[in-house]
């Protein structure tokens, strides 16, 4: 992964000019469960 901007263009600069900037990453995960054929007793055991 590249982070942009590049440390050069980022948005904070304190009274030192030293550069700043976060990053912020989500995850996602799909809790619902699909109910399969062997739990319903319809699969071949």
């Amino acid at each position: 992964t590249e982070m942009l901007p590049t440390p050069e263009h980022t948005w904070l600069t304190d009274d030192q000019h030293h550069h700043y900037t976060a990053e912020l990453r989500f995850v996602t995960v799909d809790q619902t469960q699909v109910e399969s054929d062997t739990a319903r007793g319809n699969g071949d055991s």
